[in-house]
């Protein structure tokens, strides 16, 4: 199985950056949503992993000051390490 990184843009994606911080940080690890969610998200640097079929599988973020988070990978994705 192939994975691709690539940047994206948070006001065009973010649907597709939340779904799996929700499935991963707010319903998995019980985080608040309104920690999980803040202003770093619209400045921050996001990428986006999809598998071979465009399938939306992993993300995580950078902020300006270089701060690597929101790392998250859907659950049936994890044994392939995508997140090392």
């Amino acid at each position: 199985m192939a994975f691709y990184a690539k940047n994206v843009d948070w006001g065009n994606e973010q649907h597709k950056l939340k779904k799996i911080r929700e499935k991963v940080f707010i319903c998995q690890r019980r985080i608040p949503a309104e920690y999980e969610f803040d202003h770093q998200d619209s400045i921050a640097f996001h990428v986006l992993v999809v598998d071979e079929h465009n399938q939306a599988v992993a993300t995580g973020r950078i902020t300006p000051k270089g701060e690597i988070g929101r790392i998250a990978v859907e659950p049936e994705f994890i044994p392939f390490r995508i997140n090392k």
